[in-house]
């Protein structure tokens, strides 16, 4: 069954695709930007950056929403209803000081993709800018997400990397009998 979209939902597909087309338009003028290569040690190096400075917004964060917050929980606990409502306020309110303070660290220069791409400085004008723009909203939405999006992160490059290598590692083992039949006839 097709459910029908609202009018909030057709503006939103129409400004998607008018948004989509004017970044095809303005983005065709700049130079691509090519990534760095990238081992597994310098990504867990950058992840586990991110991870100690997440880790420190987390708790920063724990104290002042405790600052604030608290005491309002003994006042709803007469109902459940009131209490959830209170948990979802806090949530809500939790996550928007770690994305504001997300922005605030970002845009001091602890960035994500700044540090995979090469030549950075060589972009110019307009891109330079987005790139930027782009850097900061993304490192900030990595660290607003928390320590356990950027350790599922990891785990899920970890195991990527187990995977790759068990491939290699039948591949170079198939090569290895191949070439010991070729030697033996």
């Amino acid at each position: 069954m097709i459910k029908k979209l609202t009018a909030l939902q057709k503006a939103f597909v129409v400004l998607s695709i008018f948004v989509a087309l004017a970044v095809t338009i303005i983005g065709s003028q700049y130079e691509v930007i090519t990534f760095h290569t990238v081992g597994l040690e310098k990504t867990f190096m950058l992840l586990g950056s991110l991870l100690v400075v997440t880790l420190c917004i987390e708790r920063s964060i724990e104290v002042f929403i405790s600052l604030f917050r608290d005491s309002g929980a003994r006042d709803k606990s007469d109902t459940p209803v009131e209490l959830e409502n209170y948990r979802y306020a806090t949530k809500k309110y939790t996550l928007w000081v770690s994305f504001i303070i997300g922005l605030s660290v970002s845009a001091a220069g602890i960035r994500t993709l700044g540090s995979l791409v090469e030549h950075v400085p060589s972009l110019i004008g307009e891109q330079k800018l987005i790139f930027q723009f782009l850097d900061i909203l993304i490192t900030a939405g990595l660290l607003a997400g928390g320590s356990e999006g950027i350790h599922h992160i990891m785990e899920t490059i970890v195991n990527y990397s187990k995977n790759l290598g068990l491939k290699v590692d039948a591949e170079n083992q198939k090569l290895t009998k191949n070439i010991k039949l070729n030697n033996d006839t």
